[in-house]
């Protein structure tokens, strides 16, 4: 699945993976960090689908695909500095319409949630705070388990938010394990040095029992580890 450029591509896949879905995810195709903390959401929002767009400008191809989708809300992930109030605006003016998109919803406009805050991990919090608050499953937080035998607990994945590869790399397991409704996992992104607050503040906030790093001590220090498990 490909198209001309990212933007395409995203769309593709999207309509590709679900013919409809009332909820999209929305991140900037420019730069990594909002769409890294956009797969939790996504999942929450019973797989909605993650779009890219232009810092100042919304592609068309963007714009066709939520038409297509028949989506009613959008959430944007980050501050204006990565989705500038243009396109916030553009996309409160744009018509709902029914999934094919040839049918509007009367003069109904598209519901936008802005989801950011001063920096990517302060952004990360925000987001997977409100996954949490919007979960379709029965819990906000899912439970998973490493070993063979080993009872389920609550579990988050945690990355750096320096780099994009590892968190990348483990967006498909937000979805977490589908048997049994053990829900969706949060990706929650730290400094690679330090724990960062807004990282310790969700681990305690959702109450995790059990944390996946990604990466070696390259990517997550071992001092960080040991944050953790403290």
């Amino acid at each position: 699945i490909g198209g001309n450029d990212r933007y395409e591509t995203a769309a593709k896949i999207a309509e590709d993976r679900n013919g409809a879905n009332i909820n999209v995810v929305l991140a900037s195709g420019q730069d990594f960090p909002d769409a890294l903390s956009s797969g939790y959401l996504a999942n929450q929002l019973n797989g909605a689908s993650i779009l890219l767009t232009k810092q100042a400008s919304l592609p068309a191809v963007t714009t066709e695909a939520i038409r297509n989708l028949g989506v009613r809300t959008v959430y944007l992930i980050g501050g204006t500095g990565a989705i500038s109030a243009g396109v916030e605006a553009q996309l409160r003016a744009t018509t709902a319409y029914l999934p094919q998109g040839q049918i509007t919803l009367g003069s109904a406009k598209l519901q936008v949630i802005r989801l950011g805050g001063a920096n990517r991990f302060v952004t990360n919090r925000i987001v997977n705070q409100r996954a949490a608050a919007v979960s379709v499953n029965a819990t906000a937080v899912g439970r998973t388990q490493i070993t063979f035998g080993q009872s389920s607990k609550l579990t988050a994945l945690v990355a750096t938010g320096n780099d994009f590869a590892d968190a990348l790399a483990a967006g498909p397991a937000t979805a977490g394990s589908r048997l049994a409704g053990f829900g969706n996992l949060p990706l929650i992104l730290t400094r690679p040095t330090t724990l960062d607050p807004n990282a310790s503040s969700q681990l305690n906030s959702f109450g995790i029992q059990q944390a996946v790093i990604l990466g070696l001590t390259g990517a997550v220090s071992a001092g960080v580890e040991s944050s953790i498990a403290a």
